[in-house]
């Protein structure tokens, strides 16, 4: 199972989500914590890099960057569109 971490910026993002946006947020930290690599590449020009996207909710977006041999996801960004 992966760590997943936040910075200050993402962690003010993740903390001004609205209610409704908790739960599919909470879904997208567990498919971060079991297999990250189901997002997105962030870049299309590196389909194998490991900054990936995942979009939730109604177009909302969480972008992060897998660690894998720290077994690490740190959430850089979480984009809410309500």
């Amino acid at each position: 199972m992966y760590r997943i971490t936040t910075d200050d910026q993402s962690s003010a993002q993740i903390d001004a989500l609205p209610s409704e946006a908790l739960d599919s947020f909470a879904e997208i930290v567990g498919v971060l914590q079991l297999v990250p690599w189901r997002g997105k590449p962030y870049a299309e020009t590196k389909p194998d890099g490991s900054m990936r996207h995942l979009f939730f909710g109604h177009g909302s977006m969480v972008v992060y960057l897998i660690l894998d041999d720290q077994l690490r996801v740190d959430i850089l960004k979480v984009i809410w569109v309500g």
